[in-house]
């Protein structure tokens, strides 16, 4: 075979190794057209140790490979992703608890938190006190958003029947009103109750309240029929909303002239859900009498529920007031 130069074996149907001779090897084209089975280190053929089934394995081989792989790779992240959620999931629920030790409800769609509004104030420094009662005090928080807020701090005496046992349906109550939503309602934003403390965060309303509008003698001036019609029309609005547009029906319970504010335009905003009467009222029962003297229905004397219609009795009062400029009683 030395002298062999040229070789063609084409189209005949030939399988197993070609000779090692390197005139088998080199030859291009000489085994067009044979089996599958032909095999060689010639250009065109597959390498003996590679045949079509050994291929066919390699390949079924690297799919399984791959179909067991990608599975794993995926259940091992999905633990992996479990694992950060939880605890993520363990931190928040941490801090949930934190807070709920200090009987916390607040907005959760507020872009401010209750430690910006005690900053703003100083930590009740004396300087931001606006007005003092006889359940608290109110402050003047201003954010450095530009938004102005009235911040009321309750203490709760010795004496009251403030228990734990009611501060849970206190904020229940209050986050109720959380849900409110009218132009004649000031807005709620949060409480929290700490070491026998409440602090209320609201919307704070330049002008003060009703009384001073009407028995300031600056004030007074200013305030002619046309705003005098005003006030008592969205007062009426703000009360109507409360007690049909709720749900549940909500009842104010001390509708007076102290807890109507003003905004610089004299609209009306009524404010002060019965928070003295959340702070003292007894949570089993609902017959103690419950508003400002001078406002209370009569009928609260022998009933044992407060309805709308007491309500109602309060807006007659602060209207005749209103109207007179004096308390009709």
């Amino acid at each position: 075979m030395n002298d062999l130069y040229s070789i063609d074996f084409s189209y005949n149907m030939l399988t197993g190794p070609i000779p090692s001779g390197e005139v088998f090897q080199a030859a291009y084209k000489a085994y067009v057209g044979n089996a599958a089975g032909l095999c060689g280190d010639a250009i065109g053929l597959l390498s003996c140790g590679s045949s079509p089934s050994a291929e066919r394995s390699h390949k079924n081989h690297t799919t399984l490979l791959i179909a067991i792989t990608i599975p794993v790779v995926g259940c091992s992240l999905m633990l992996v992703t479990i694992a950060l959620a939880c605890r993520r999931q363990r931190t928040r629920t941490s801090e949930v608890a934190e807070t709920e030790n200090h009987s916390f409800v607040w907005d959760t769609g507020l872009k401010f938190k209750l430690t910006d509004v005690m900053e703003a104030i100083d930590n009740f420094n004396e300087a931001y006190c606006i007005g003092r009662g006889s359940f608290g005090v109110v402050y003047k928080a201003e954010l450095p958003s530009g938004q102005v807020l009235a911040v009321k701090r309750h203490h709760f005496s010795a004496e009251s029947d403030i228990q734990e046992r009611n501060v849970r349906s206190i904020l229940n109550e209050i986050q109720i009103l959380l849900g409110v939503r009218h132009r004649n309602i000031v807005k709620l934003h949060g409480a929290c109750t700490k070491k026998g403390v409440m602090y209320m965060v609201y919307d704070y309303v330049e002008r003060g309240s009703l009384r001073d509008a009407l028995y300031s003698v600056f004030e007074a001036l200013t305030f002619d029929w046309a705003m005098r019609v005003k006030v008592i029309h969205g007062l009426a609005h703000a009360l109507a909303y409360l007690h049909n547009d709720c749900s549940p029906n909500i009842f104010h319970r001390d509708i007076s002239i102290n807890n109507v504010l003003l905004d610089s335009d004299f609209e009306p905003k009524v404010s002060d859900f019965g928070t003295a009467k959340l702070l003292t009222h007894d949570a089993s029962t609902w017959t103690a009498i419950v508003g400002s003297y001078g406002y209370i229905a009569p009928e609260l004397a022998y009933m044992t529920k407060f309805t709308d219609k007491c309500d109602v009795y309060s807006f007659g009062v602060v209207t005749l007031e209103v109207m007179m400029g004096m308390h009709p009683g």
